[in-house]
């Protein structure tokens, strides 16, 4: 059984419909992939950024596990990437 602890969930996914993937450190050290299994957005908070709610579905070889989470999703200087920031 993994101790308690921190964990930090470093996720990587294409915009759009598609599945990513993620990797754990701390407490639990794992990867696997994960699914948006519903989204919101809120009106946008200023030119650059905007908050998602979302729900997210993980699969790794320990299981699986749900997470929720509100996201605020920040434009970069790369087009191709946001800097998002959330609990």
């Amino acid at each position: 059984m993994p101790k308690a602890g921190a964990v930090t969930i470093e996720t990587r996914k294409p915009f759009g419909p598609f599945p990513g993937s993620f990797s754990t450190t701390g407490a639990i050290a794992e990867s696997g992939t994960l699914r948006n299994s519903s989204l919101l957005l809120e009106p946008p908070d200023g030119p650059d950024s905007v908050t998602v709610h979302l729900t997210q579905r993980f699969d790794c070889a320990l299981g699986t596990f749900t997470l929720r989470a509100a996201i605020t999703q920040i434009a970069t200087r790369d087009p191709r990437v946001l800097a998002d920031e959330g609990r």
